[in-house]
């Protein structure tokens, strides 16, 4: 029986990404909540690339900081949702219809 590999690669950033993200580490503003977030404050990054046939290509990353508290929620949120989406059979055993 074939054993199957998670899809994913593990990479460095480029040096456009890190000083994109050392830029939003030590700049003031606002979470997505509001909340004013000072250049000391705790900021959790989350990045986002373009799902397929995005209207502005391929070419991009979305870089969004969160306060503590945003940051929790999304966590808790895809906690939340690949707990709900397990199947108690194994992913082979599913994929080859057995």
């Amino acid at each position: 029986m074939p054993k199957f590999e998670k899809l994913r690669i593990k990479t460095g950033l480029s040096n456009e990404q890190m000083m994109s993200l050392a830029h939003l580490l030590g700049a003031e503003g606002l979470c997505q909540c509001g909340r004013f977030l000072k250049k000391t404050d705790a900021k959790y990054q989350l990045g986002i690339f373009p799902p397929p046939g995005a209207p502005l290509g391929a070419n991009w990353i979305l870089m969004i900081s969160y306060c503590h508290s945003c940051a929790m929620a999304i966590n808790d949120l895809l906690r939340y949702i690949n707990g709900r989406h397990k199947h108690p059979e194994a992913d082979r055993v599913r994929h080859e219809g057995k």
